[in-house]
Parts: C-alpha cells; sequence; structure tokens
C-alpha cells in the first residue's frame, strides 16, 4: 500500500466526494447527489445510498487528518485526527434512539429531534441529547475521557462495569461545562472555556495550564510523530495558541521559554530538560 506525504503545512484531508465508489466500481454519490453536499464546506459528504440501510459504517482519518461529515438525520460530526466513528445506517435503532460511536475526538451538531435521543458513546462515557453543539475527547491514550458542552444541555453517563448507568450515576452538564472519567472514579464536572476544547476545529492549537504531556500528544497526533523523553516527562504546564497550519518546528516555538530542549530526527521529536 503505498502512503501518501503530508506537507507539514495542512489544514484536513479534502476529499472528492464525486470520484469515491464501492468495491464494486459503483459510485458513492451520483451527479444529482452531489447536489446535497455543503456548498461553504465540500468536505462534507452526504450519508451515501439507500441500499446502505443496515450497514455497520466507520469513518476513520488519520493521524494529521480531519474530516466533516453529514449524518442520515442531519446532524454534522467534525472527526479530529487519529479518529473513528461508527454508526448503523439510517441512524434509527429500535428503542427510537440514533446512535454512533467514538474513539478520539469529536464535535457534535446534532439536528434536534425531540423524540430520538441522539446517544454517543466513547469509551467509559455516554452522552445523550435531543439537539445541541458539543466535543468529546476519548483517545485511548489519554486517562481520561471528556465531554464538553458548547450549546444546548446534554446528560452524560458512566456505565459502570454491568453497563448500568446507575452505578456510576449521571449528570446534566450546561453551556461552559466539562464532564470527564478517569478510570473507575465516576464522573466529575468543571467549568472551562468550551472554545478551547473546539480549537482544534477551527485549526487551532489552544492551550491552558496544560500538562506537556498532554500537549505533545495533541502534536504528535497532529504532525504524525513520536514523542520521547529520555530524562523523564518534564513537570511543566503551558498556556499560549498557535494555528495547526504550521509546520512542527514553528509549532514547537511555543516552548521556547521553557527551559526545555527540543530535538526532531525524522518523525521523532525528543524532548530533554
Amino acid at each position: 500500500m503505498v502512503k501518501p506525504f503530508l506537507s507539514d503545512v495542512k489544514t484536513g484531508v479534502i476529499v472528492d466526494a464525486s470520484k469515491l465508489t464501492y468495491n464494486d466500481n459503483t459510485p458513492v454519490i451520483s451527479n444529482e447527489e452531489r447536489n446535497l453536499l455543503n456548498s461553504t464546506d465540500k468536505r462534507s459528504l452526504p450519508y451515501g445510498r439507500d441500499d446502505g440501510a443496515g450497514r455497520s459504517l466507520t469513518l476513520t482519518t488519520p493521524r494529521g487528518g480531519t474530516y466533516q461529515v453529514r449524518l442520515p438525520d442531519g446532524s454534522k460530526v467534525w472527526l479530529n485526527a487519529a479518529s473513528s466513528l461508527t454508526y448503523t445506517a439510517p441512524l434509527n435503532e429500535r428503542g427510537g434512539i440514533r446512535k454512533v460511536e467514538l474513539s478520539g475526538e469529536a464535535y457534535f451538531e446534532v439536528f434536534r429531534n425531540k423524540n430520538q435521543p441522539f446517544v454517543v458513546t466513547a469509551k467509559n462515557l455516554t452522552t445523550t441529547v435531543l439537539g445541541t453543539h458539543f466535543n468529546i475527547s476519548a483517545y485511548d491514550d489519554e486517562n481520561s475521557t471528556r465531554a464538553t458542552l458548547l450549546e444546548g444541555s446534554v446528560k452524560v453517563a458512566a456505565p459502570g462495569l454491568s453497563g448500568k448507568e446507575a452505578e456510576a450515576g449521571s449528570v446534566i452538564i450546561k453551556p461552559n461545562q466539562q464532564a470527564f472519567v478517569t478510570g473507575s472514579t465516576g464522573i466529575s464536572v468543571k467549568e472551562v472555556d468550551a472554545e478551547q476544547a473546539v480549537a482544534w476545529k477551527n485549526g487551532k492549537f489552544r492551550f491552558r495550564e496544560t500538562p506537556l504531556q498532554e500537549v505533545m500528544k495533541q502534536l504528535a497526533r497532529w504532525y504524525d510523530v513520536e514523542v520521547v523523553y529520555p530524562d523523564g516527562i518534564p513537570d511543566k504546564k503551558f498556556t499560549g495558541g498557535i494555528n495547526r497550519n504550521v509546520n512542527v518546528s514553528e509549532a514547537l516555538g511555543l516552548f521556547k521559554f521553557s527551559g526545555l530542549k527540543f530535538t526532531i530526527e525524522n518523525k521523532k521529536i525528543i524532548v530533554k530538560k
């Protein structure tokens, strides 16, 4: 398999939907269906063919890529780098719910339907909404799973080992609040700057007293690099921001007053005290 090279200056993965085909060489969308594409963002795809009903679909972004999709119910989802979204077309399961499964990070703008709740399962967190805007971060290499609300209200639950919400309880969060679960400690809620949580969607890195390791994980996913700490992980926090379309060397300029030394070797960033 040939792996295409991605430039250091990148704003996402752009897909020309008119050229996508199924494995039988039939087009994913016809010329008529192409008119359903979002007129201001050609990375947004309609949900596909009617004959896909009942099939499990998974959208995956690579490290260094982002992607926007419009779901069958009209909801929009932005996937961050190294993320995947799985759902069953036409997004209407038994019990009258719209359910998707997330690995990684995504921002949701859910089409309001009071008769069909929209449910996102992500690691140890289940988020239920009717129609609202929120962000979920659920990377496997992160200690916590976080749901951050920008608009409306959502119910967040952390099912226990038996799958019953009652074991860990559930909470309702409001705009500029974040519900998070770390390990098996149950749900906690804190006030946050919601715009910081979705900075990635707007093409930016934004940090506020963010631990170095968390900062470097974000950079590693976006620039598709490995980060190593020969002297151990420094106990430092950072505040600042930069556009994500700069190269990795410029991004590391965020740390020029940190007292740390950063060296780039091939696709590896070496951090020394």
